[in-house]
C-alpha cells in the first residue's frame, strides 16, 4: 500500500487563500450562495450517490466493480475483520491502530448493508481559494451527501482539480475557465438551471479539463497534491470523523477507499507534557516550527502544516481530540511556544497559539473551537453543530436550499468571494507584449517548433503570434529569444 504521508496534502485553509498576492482591485461580483456554496434542492435532481460511485467505478478500469460494491467498502471499515463483508482494511487492523494512533470501530458499519439511496446530496462547494500557489491544481471541488432517513451521517468528496496547463506560462491563470464557470452562476437565478451545469462541471468537465469525479481526483497516484473523502459519523457516540483516499492495494487490486491519517490533525495527547505516545518528543520538538504561521493575526489566514507521521487516525471529540484540554500553559512545551513567540515579537500566549491548532482540527473547527478566544482579538465562528453543510432546510431567496453555518455565511464565505473576484480581475500580462512559447506546434509545424505568443486585449492569457520553426542556429537550442525590454517582445532568431 503506498505511503499514508502523501505529498502536498494541506490544511482547509492551504493554498492561495493564504498567500498575499497583491493583485488588482476586483470589479466581479459573485454570489457566495450561488458561486461558492451551493446548496439549493433542486440539486438533487442531478445528483445522485449512485451516479457519482457508478462513475468512479466504471473510471478504476476494475472489471465487474460496481459503485454498489465502493459504497459496501467505505462503509466496512468500520466493521472488524470477523464481522465484515468485503476484503478492505477493517478497523481493528493493526491492533486497532492507524498510522500509529487510535482507531475506532463503529456502529456506522452496519451501513455496508444499505442501498445508496441513503443519501442524497445537500451542497457543493467551490474551494479555489485552497488552490496550490504554484498553480499545479485548481483548488478542490467538493460534494456533500447526508443520510436522508433522519439519523446522522455524511460523505463528503474533495476532488482537487489538476491545472491542465501547468507548464504553460503562470500556471494559476490556467484555471481561469474553472473560476468563470462558476462566477457567470452568480447571474443564474433558476437553480435548476444552477444544478444542470454543476452536473456537467462535476460529471462531464469544461473543455480542456477533465471531469471533477474522477478516480486520480481522489487518491494517492505520485507527488502531486491529490484529494480525499471523507465521513462525519454521528450513528455512533462521540462525533468521528475519518478520511480515505481512493487507491490500490497493488497494480493488480481493485479500486478501494483505503483509510488513511487525518491531515493536518495531530493526535491530541501529543500536546500533553508527559505524554506516552513515542512520537510526543519528537512532535513538540516540531511545533514551534509553526508558531508564526499560526500568529498571523487574520481569521482567515493563519494556518500550519503536519508533517503526516503526527496526524490523528481520526479526528473526534472525546478527550483526544481537545489540544486545549490536554495542554499545560505552565509546561516544558509551553516555554518551548513562548520562546518562538518571543523570537517573532508575538503578545500572543503559547495556550493562544494551541487554541488555533485545535480549530484547525476538524474537531475544532466542526465543533470544539465554537467562540473559542484565540487572542490578538480573534474569535473562531460557530459552526452549525458538528458540521458546517445540514441536510436541513431553510426558504432561500432562489427557493429552498439546504442551511449552512454561521462560520460559512458570516466569516469564510466572504474571504473566498474576495479571494475569486480578486484573481479573475487580475491581468496576467501586458497587453500587446510577446513572449517565446517553446515546443508549441503552432500553425500545424513540428511539435519541435518554437513560436513567439502575444498577450490579449484584455492581458488574460497569450495567444499564438508567430511561428519560429525548429532551431535555425546550429550552436543555439531555440529559435526564439525573449527581450529584457518592458513591455517584453520576442523575436525568432
Amino acid at each position: 500500500m503506498p505511503s499514508d504521508d502523501v505529498a502536498g496534502d494541506v490544511s482547509d485553509r492551504g493554498g492561495i487563500g493564504v498567500v498575499e498576492s497583491g493583485i488588482t482591485t476586483p470589479d466581479i461580483t459573485i454570489d457566495p450562495r450561488r458561486s461558492l456554496a451551493v446548496t439549493d434542492v433542486a440539486l438533487q435532481s442531478q445528483f445522485t450517490l449512485e451516479a457519482v460511485l457508478n462513475q468512479l467505478a466504471a473510471q478504476s478500469q476494475t472489471p465487474g466493480l460496481t459503485g454498489q460494491q465502493l459504497f459496501q467498502q467505505l462503509w466496512d471499515t468500520q466493521n472488524t475483520a470477523a464481522a465484515g463483508v468485503t476484503a478492505t482494511r477493517h478497523c481493528d487492523a493493526e491492533g486497532g491502530t492507524l498510522n500509529g494512533f487510535p482507531y475506532s470501530c463503529r456502529a456506522e458499519g452496519a451501513m455496508a448493508s444499505s442501498p445508496m439511496s441513503l443519501f442524497s446530496i445537500v451542497g457543493v462547494y467551490n474551494r479555489f481559494d485552497l488552490a496550490s500557489p504554484d498553480g499545479s491544481d485548481c483548488g478542490e471541488y467538493r460534494m456533500v451527501f447526508a443520510r436522508n432517513d433522519g439519523r446522522r451521517a455524511f460523505i463528503i468528496f474533495e476532488a482537487v482539480l489538476p491545472n491542465q496547463v501547468f507548464d504553460r506560462f503562470d500556471g494559476v491563470f490556467g484555471c481561469r475557465p474553472v473560476q468563470q464557470f462558476w462566477a457567470q452562476l452568480s447571474s443564474v437565478a433558476d437553480p435548476a438551471v444552477r444544478a444542470q451545469r454543476l452536473h456537467d462541471f462535476f460529471f462531464q468537465g469544461l473543455p480542456n479539463f477533465g471531469p471533477v469525479i474522477s478516480v486520480a481526483n481522489y487518491g494517492r497516484f505520485g507527488g502531486i497534491r491529490q484529494g480525499q473523502v471523507r465521513v462525519n459519523q454521528f450513528v455512533q457516540a462521540p462525533w468521528e470523523l475519518h478520511e480515505f483516499k481512493l487507491a490500490r492495494a497493488t497494480t493488480t487490486a481493485p479500486f478501494q477507499f483505503v483509510p488513511v491519517s487525518v491531515k493536518v490533525n495531530p493526535f491530541g495527547d501529543l500536546f500533553r507534557d508527559g505524554g506516552t505516545h513515542p512520537r510526543t518528543a519528537a512532535f513538540q520538538q516540531f511545533f514551534p516550527s509553526q508558531v508564526q504561521k499560526l500568529a498571523l493575526g487574520d481569521i482567515n489566514r493563519f494556518d500550519m502544516a503536519v508533517t503526516g507521521q503526527f496526524n490523528a487516525g481520526e479526528s473526534n471529540v472525546n478527550a483526544t481530540g481537545s489540544y486545549s484540554a490536554l495542554f499545560s500553559p505552565a509546561g516544558a512545551f509551553a516555554a518551548a511556544i513562548q520562546a518562538e513567540l518571543t523570537r517573532i515579537g508575538s503578545a500572543l500566549t503559547p495556550a493562544n497559539i494551541v487554541a488555533r491548532a485545535q480549530a484547525l482540527s476538524c474537531a475544532g473547527c466542526h465543533q470544539l473551537s465554537n467562540g473559542a478566544d484565540l487572542g490578538g482579538g480573534l474569535t473562531w465562528p460557530s459552526s452549525a453543530g458538528f458540521v458546517h453543510s445540514t441536510e436541513f432546510q431553510e426558504a432561500g431567496p432562489d427557493g429552498a436550499r439546504f442551511r449552512i453555518s454561521a462560520a460559512l455565511t458570516d466569516v469564510f464565505l466572504p474571504n473566498r468571494a474576495s479571494i475569486a473576484q480578486a484573481f479573475l480581475s487580475r491581468t496576467r500580462c501586458i497587453p500587446g507584449s510577446t513572449r517565446c512559447d517553446f515546443a508549441c506546434g503552432f500553425g500545424g509545424g513540428q511539435t519541435s517548433d518554437d513560436c513567439i505568443v502575444q498577450c490579449s486585449r484584455d492581458g488574460s492569457t497569450w495567444v499564438p503570434f508567430q511561428n519560429c520553426g525548429w532551431a535555425q542556429k546550429g550552436t543555439s537550442s531555440s529559435s526564439c529569444q525573449d527581450s529584457v525590454t518592458s513591455p517584453p517582445q520576442a523575436t525568432c532568431i
